[in-house]
């Protein structure tokens, strides 16, 4: 199939997703902490997908990244700054950000509402320290 050249895949795809979320249950089935049965629930809001808390910086270094290939064009033309996009790497507040194959390297793909506050428990790229532990809820049955 062939992409969109002006494309990119700053939040992750559905593949990297779904497998992130397959490996979280797993991990969890392997710890005898599930069974066969899960319930898994999409939070989304009025303005769209509820970001985890922990994805705050990850989102600042996507301004970073759109900041850095404004300067390294020196115009705000759409199809300069798209090849900038596509043929740099751009030191961001998490890390080196690479984009050349328009799906960026790092990204949140699974969370998680943990005492009031939505956590991030898997992901790609990303230090297992960035992460939070899943937690089994109880009382779901």
């Amino acid at each position: 199939m062939k992409k969109n050249p002006r494309l990119f895949f700053a939040n992750g795809t559905i593949t990297q997703y779904t497998s992130s979320t397959i490996d979280v249950l797993k991990k969890l089935k392997e710890a005898g902490q599930v069974g066969n049965k899960v319930a898994l629930v999409n939070v989304a809001d009025e303005f769209g997908i509820e970001a985890a808390n922990n994805a705050c910086p990850y989102y600042y270094a996507n301004g970073q990244v759109l900041g850095q290939a404004f300067e390294g064009v020196g115009t705000m033309d759409r199809d300069a700054v798209t090849e900038y996009l596509k043929s740099h790497t751009f030191k961001t507040l998490i890390g080196e950000i690479d984009l050349r194959s328009q799906l960026q390297n790092i990204a949140y793909t699974v969370g998680q509402w943990q005492n009031g506050f939505f956590r991030s428990i898997a992901g790609v790229g990303l230090a297992q320290s960035e992460l939070v532990a899943p937690r089994v809820k109880t009382g779901w049955a």
